[in-house]
């Protein structure tokens, strides 16, 4: 027996001995293809067309670990998404082209550790809350967003790929103005990974790598405050503020 949608069904069984003796069970439908390995699935692609999913942290009894490569890929009527804290990777293209997407929620004690290259990317996201465990933001994982305010990256994160954070130009909403980047074991900044972003007030600590080949990894003003931050290579950990009026960056703190 094969699903056609989400949903629920009732399937009647008759016996065969014509006694007229029969039996109803009531199945429910998950708007899902997984893989399953042991007692861990993977959602492998989305059935469904609902503007709201809450992505459920067990199927079948087994515990979901993970969101499959291009698993929602173009839902165009996706507009918020709630992924449980067993999550603990995101594929390639997870959630790519979801454009009507401006809402993602990690549970409180996220588990997840990686978002693949292009997770999220062309989905017009307002705001992000990332998970405190994430170690690796691949390339392009949030390009084109629609972030405004602040963005805060967890201490744990070691790697930042290129273009990760890259805005999308000519918006007429705010870009980001605040990064907080917390103080962990190292991390990699890749290029242009803020690009277009345009940050007045950036705190960071030590042992942060940012690309210095090219100009806006760090935003609209990267390149004045990567000669601030790295004078001889090496962090100066501090907040930093960009004056509009005279296009300098300081540190204040």
């Amino acid at each position: 027996m094969s699903a056609k949608s989400a949903g629920t069904a009732t399937i009647t069984a008759t016996a065969a001995d014509g006694s007229g003796s029969r039996a109803d069970c009531l199945v429910t439908v998950l708007p899902y293809s997984v893989t399953i390995s042991g007692e861990q699935v993977t959602i492998k692609t989305y059935l469904g067309n609902a503007a709201s999913v809450t992505i459920p942290d067990t199927i079948g009894g087994k515990t979901v670990v993970a969101i499959g490569n291009q698993a929602f890929y173009n839902k165009q009527t996706l507009t918020e998404v709630s992924i449980p804290a067993s999550v603990t990777s995101i594929g390639y293209g997870a959630f790519h082209e979801c454009r009507e997407l401006t809402t993602v929620n990690f549970a409180t004690a996220s588990q997840l550790t990686t978002i693949a290259q292009n997770g999220f990317s062309e989905c017009p996201l307002t705001n992000l809350t990332l998970p405190s465990q994430l170690v690796t933001i691949g390339s392009y994982s949030f390009y084109h967003n629609h972030l405004t305010g602040a963005l805060t990256i967890p201490a744990t994160v070691t790697s930042i790929g290129e273009n990760a954070f890259e805005r999308k130009d000519g918006l007429e909403t705010s870009p980001l103005e605040t990064l907080v980047i917390g103080d962990g074991p190292g991390l990699t900044i890749g290029p242009a990974a803020f690009k277009y972003q345009a940050f007045t007030t950036i705190t960071i600590p030590d042992l942060v790598a940012t690309n210095t080949t090219n100009s806006d990894t760090m935003g609209a003003t990267g390149a004045s405050f990567n000669g601030l931050y790295r004078p001889s290579g090496n962090g100066n950990a501090g907040t930093y503020h960009y004056d509009t009026d005279t296009k300098n960056w300081s540190k204040i703190s």
